[in-house]
């Protein structure tokens, strides 16, 4: 990373780095660097299950209560199960290890081979070490979050991007301690109030950056009426927030989740609103995330469609871009309605690296050379 090559690139403007998951921007050792150099390392907890028979295979959040090295801050007694991490000898990079999905790829003794070409086994291995919100605890504290945000923002200036689309849950999570060491919550106007205000800073002080903004989206696994919750949140904050809240979205497992089509009534309803208002925001769906071969078998009993059909409801809900669209391949004859119609392929590459393990293992079943 020192080339010459490297040190141009860098250089080189970006334009928008976009289907960036909120909690997941920054390499997670700078974000431990931000707390172990921080007055809040000393309430930082995490969570210690390994000797616990319980929680080794089938994880069950009524018995164990947290993953384990889940992070978090206590800032009065921590329940049972949680160590003080300033009173343990581990060290960044042993937690980093222990909480992210490559970590735990390469210290697997057993069915390592089993695991690289099939995405569920991973969402499972990611989901049983709770890998996508080991650290959301710590960006529930307001302190800690707006140094996240300042150091993502950084890191993207130095890069050279002019534009950052975060994608997360809803707002209202955030909280601060009072003098009591009391968690006190921060409203959604206050909290999306301080971000205007931040943002206003980073213009002033850097007139080439341009701007960043939110897709807010749902769980694809859950119920009709939590996205209809969700659908109806998101246009609440819409109304009051156009200049932030620009995007909905579904994420999860693709393949064992919901599709499209089954949360219908919602999206169509969210869908005639935007035209009715014409409005700014748009859907921004992942679709075409899935394994072969079983994106093309029914997802569930109750739910009859294959997942990778999203990708056809995906395009008539008219979102502006898909997320990863790895199954796209199957479908040569939309590549020139995509390319009519303007509709962008997300590219992730560290999801679309471990996922793309699918395609190489179908393309060589069927013989073609992947390049």
């Amino acid at each position: 990373i020192q080339t010459s090559l490297y040190r141009l690139l860098k250089l080189l403007p970006k334009g928008g780095n976009l289907h960036i998951h909120t909690n997941q921007m920054l390499n997670r050792r700078e974000l431990l660097q931000i707390v172990y150099e921080s007055d809040e390392f000393d309430y930082l907890h995490i969570c210690d299950k390994q000797n616990d028979d319980r929680c080794k295979n089938d994880f069950d959040f009524s018995i164990c209560k947290c993953a384990d090295f889940q992070l978090k801050y206590f800032f009065k007694k921590a329940p049972e199960g949680w160590l003080r991490v300033a009173e343990t000898n581990l060290t960044i990079d042993s937690i980093y290890e222990k909480t992210t999905l490559i970590g735990l790829l390469n210290n697997l003794k057993d069915n390592k081979e089993s695991l690289i070409a099939n995405s569920n086994a991973k969402w499972k291995l990611a989901n049983k070490n709770d890998i996508f919100y080991s650290y959301g605890e710590l960006l529930r504290h307001n302190t800690t979050k707006y140094k996240y945000f300042r150091a993502v923002i950084d890191n993207s200036i130095r890069e050279n991007v002019q534009l950052i689309e975060f994608r997360g849950g809803l707002f209202g999570n955030l909280f601060y301690i009072d003098q009591n060491g009391n968690e006190v919550g921060i409203s959604i106007d206050n909290e999306l109030e301080m971000l205007r205000n931040l943002r206003n800073e980073y213009q002033k002080k850097y007139p080439e950056f341009i701007d960043f903004n939110f897709i807010v989206y749902g769980i694809r696994s859950r119920s009709r009426e939590y996205v209809k919750n969700m659908v109806e949140s998101f246009k609440n904050l819409y109304n009051l927030y156009p200049d932030l809240i620009v995007g909905f979205d579904l994420v999860g497992p693709e393949d064992n989740g919901h599709s499209l089509f089954y949360f219908k009534e919602s999206l169509q309803a969210a869908f005639n609103y935007s035209k009715s208002k014409n409005s700014s925001f748009s859907f921004v769906f992942h679709a075409g995330e899935t394994n072969w071969p079983q994106d093309v078998e029914p997802l569930r009993k109750y739910d009859r469609i294959a997942a990778i059909e999203n990708i056809y409801d995906t395009i008539i809900l008219k979102s502006k871009r898909i997320g990863h669209g790895i199954g796209l391949f199957k479908f040569p004859n939309l590549y020139e309605f995509l390319i009519k119609e303007k509709i962008a392929i997300e590219i992730c590459p560290a999801s679309n690296q471990l996922l793309g393990n699918i395609l190489i293992k179908f393309l060589k079943k069927l013989k073609i050379k992947a390049i």
